[in-house]
């Protein structure tokens, strides 16, 4: 990202970043010093850059969607009404040579109280433009109460969620997620040598790539997230989709394997690309010697209709 050494957005200090509440590829959020109007928070794009007429198309739509979460989240935790947004950076111009760094406030407006640690805060110029010269001070617990429970919803619900079933929630892939799918894609002898891995690995680039492609190519392929801790599973694919048929392909990570959540997940996959995706048809194939997989799959309703000394092909049909 770019950066300039003297502003402050792009160098924050320490304290500043306490106050984080969520990031994306190109923004930060943060929950903003001023809390006038409680749960009042700044969105900062992550590059130096002056004008929202300079954001680029990806960091446009990252936006959208950032806006999108920040207003649930905050209707959600501190039950807000509306939303007062402002990108006015007006403070830059008092510097003889001023050099803007784009950032957005949001400042949620409440029709009810909003109650802290016994303290109740009522918006008092609720339905009309918001006050500019309010007092931003609140105590300190009350800040901390708002921020952590701002972030916990916020990592919660970190993801965008497609469907879930009773102990996964279906997500789509995610730059965040990196980490975790080369420590599954990397484990060769538990993972990467059923799903046609080598021994060499991948990279976080060549990750990140792949990433990129499948959202680009809008592929049918699903994160999958332990909806009671948080963990990572594995991911889930329908591919090759033609004639009412597509292919099924599924991963589990090396910690998540022998719990049950890849019957539940193949299950789940194969309904939604039934009654979804309106496929008359599943296939797959796995390797011989893949025996916990094949009893799965036979589990869920697959069977065999043929094999070479490489793979067994199995296909799921509807009745």
């Amino acid at each position: 990202m770019n950066k300039l050494d003297n502003c402050a957005w792009c160098d924050l200090s320490n304290e500043d970043k306490r106050y984080q509440l969520y990031e994306t590829e190109f923004w930060s959020v943060f929950l903003s010093d001023e809390q006038d109007y409680i749960g009042r928070c700044i969105l900062v794009l992550k590059r130096h850059c002056g004008s929202m007429s300079e954001l680029t198309e990806d960091e446009w739509e990252e936006l959208r969607r950032l806006v999108c979460k920040t207003e649930t989240c905050l209707r959600i935790v501190l039950g807000a009404t509306v939303f007062n947004w402002s990108c006015l950076m007006n403070s830059f111009y008092k510097d003889p040579e001023p050099d803007p760094h784009l950032h957005i406030h949001v400042r949620p407006r409440y029709g009810r109280p909003v109650t802290l640690n016994g303290r109740v805060y009522i918006d008092g110029e609720f339905g009309r433009h918001y006050a500019v010269n309010k007092s931003g001070t609140i105590p300190a617990e009350d800040r901390e109460e708002v921020f952590t429970r701002l972030r916990e919803w916020l990592y919660r619900n970190r993801f965008v969620r497609i469907f879930d079933s009773e102990n996964i929630s279906f997500v789509k892939l995610s730059e965040e997620l990196v980490k975790d799918y080369l420590r599954m894609i990397n484990d060769y002898e538990s993972v990467g040598r059923f799903i046609g891995g080598n021994r060499e690995g991948c990279t976080v680039e060549s990750e990140i790539g792949w990433v990129r492609r499948k959202l680009k190519e809008k592929a049918v392929i699903f994160s999958m997230i332990e909806k009671k801790s948080g963990d990572f599973i594995g991911t889930v694919e329908i591919a090759d989709i033609t004639g009412g048929s597509g292919e099924l392909g599924i991963a589990i990570t090396a910690g998540k394997q022998d719990r049950g959540f890849g019957k539940e997940a193949v299950k789940a996959m194969t309904g939604y690309a039934i009654e979804e995706l309106k496929l008359k048809k599943i296939t797959l194939k796995v390797y011989p010697d893949n025996f916990r997989a094949i009893h799965v799959y036979k589990e869920c309703g697959f069977r065999e209709y043929g094999r070479t000394e490489k793979d067994i092909y199995m296909e799921y049909v509807p009745i």
